[in-house]
């Protein structure tokens, strides 16, 4: 009886720890992604929860829709695959898996699990959005705007569905019917940014550029932060010829999106032309590392940090342009060009050796020749001559017989008030 209590025991507290593992592994996402903010930090530990427990399709669709929220669509399409192949009753994962096929320009594979999305599912922006962008993609602009003027009747206050009205009807070439969409976004909705950024695109394709100009200030009233708003004035600044009001601008679009590659590539071929080659040589370096396998970019910034004596990244750079590129040449010119430099700075390394080694035994012979025994005795024998010569005056014969004593020593300027003697210049014979 006591053994048969024991196993039920036993069983009853098994049970019990098992269910409170399993509830609190199943909150264990929702409670660390509501407590971090970052999305990296979420994205880690979903990957480690996922490593734990591959059989859970929920955590895969949550990092799915994390990557995607990043800009990842490989990665989010590879996770919400694996949550769709282990649940596929799961209606929710549908969206995802349409959002995915569109990001990888797989228009007729998102359409096709789009017409399975529940609406009731998705928020109705987001759903419209999907629906018009799909078969927008698809050349089905009739069908596209079928979407969003139905969802017009539903939500007439809503400012996005009018933008995108009017975007579709600006690519289909109707520029008044986009105006009259855009403004009523506008009438919605003045902070509407997307309404302002796409009028002043028309009005710029019209060539109409300080209407657009005006558009676009009055968007940045709006919103600071958007590079889209600072890149479209750069290139109105550059229609009018404003060097300095394009960089300007081109350099505030990368403060708020250090990747907008057409504003990289502006800014470096700016300060190319101008000479500027430091300027140059910064904004080249963040392509190559956005795009390491564009030759292009690569012989560009070779040839900047040629011209900049920066031998050995020009070389590494350089050298990756082979013989089928249109760049090839030039990269080969350059290439020689440095070895010819290095050539010439190795020469003139070796000749500034050479001057300096002189310069350094100058000094030193000076100094052996200078030092204070060589002076005392240079002026005693100096000394001496003035004394011989003295007494030699009043015996002119010895001065005849007895030449200077002191050949030995370094010849020596002396005064004339040292050397007074009873002869002129001219006359060279003695005076009684």
């Amino acid at each position: 009886m006591n053994l048969k209590v024991v196993h039920i025991y036993l069983l009853f507290f098994s049970i019990l720890l098992g269910g409170c593992a399993k509830s609190s592994l199943e909150k264990i996402p929702d409670y660390t992604l509501g407590i971090h903010s970052d999305a990296n930090v979420q994205m880690e530990f979903l990957e480690k929860y996922i490593a734990a427990h591959p059989g859970k399709d929920e955590a895969y669709y949550k990092l799915a829709k994390l990557y995607l929220e990043n800009g990842d669509a490989d990665k989010a399409y590879m996770n919400i695959t694996k949550a769709y192949d282990l649940n596929k009753k799961e209606k929710k994962y549908y969206y995802l898996l349409s959002k995915c096929y569109y990001e990888k320009h797989l228009y007729q594979d998102a359409l096709e699990y789009f017409l399975k999305i529940n609406p009731d599912l998705v928020q109705p922006n987001k759903y419209v959005e999907l629906a018009a962008d799909i078969y927008f993609k698809l050349n089905d602009y009739k069908k596209s705007l079928e979407y969003l003027q139905k969802t017009a009747l539903e939500t007439p206050n809503n400012p996005y569905v009018y933008s995108k009205m009017g975007y579709i009807h600006a690519f289909a070439g109707d520029t008044v019917q986009a105006i009259q969409n855009y403004n009523l976004a506008l009438s919605l909705d003045s902070s509407f940014v997307d309404a302002y950024l796409s009028m002043a695109e028309i009005r710029n394709a019209q060539n109409e550029f300080k209407e657009g100009r005006q558009l676009l200030r009055q968007a940045l009233k709006h919103d600071t932060t958007s590079s889209k708003l600072y890149f479209e004035l750069a290139n109105i600044h550059k229609k009018f010829d404003h060097k300095d009001s394009n960089i300007y601008y081109l350099k505030k679009t990368i403060q708020y999106d250090s990747s907008h590659i057409p504003a990289l590539t502006q800014l470096s071929n700016l300060y190319y032309q101008d000479k500027k080659y430091e300027q140059a040589e910064r904004y080249l370096v963040l392509l190559n590392k956005k795009l390491p396998f564009d030759k292009n970019i690569a012989f560009k910034t070779g040839v900047v940090l040629a011209l900049l004596k920066k031998d050995s990244l020009a070389r590494i750079l350089l050298q990756k342009i082979d013989s089928s590129d249109l760049n090839f040449n030039f990269a080969q010119y350059y290439l020689k060009k440095i070895d010819e430099q290095t050539f010439v700075r190795h020469q003139s390394d070796t000749i500034t050796v050479v001057k300096k080694s002189v310069e350094i035994t100058k000094p030193v012979k000076i100094k052996r020749d200078t030092t204070g025994r060589e002076k005392k005795r240079v002026e005693h024998k100096v000394i001496e001559k003035r004394d011989t010569l003295k007494k030699n005056v009043a015996k002119p014969d010895s001065v005849l017989k007895n030449p200077d004593p002191g050949n030995d020593t370094p010849k020596t300027k002396t005064k004339k008030k040292f050397l007074k003697l009873p002869f002129s210049k001219k006359d060279t014979t003695i005076k009684n």
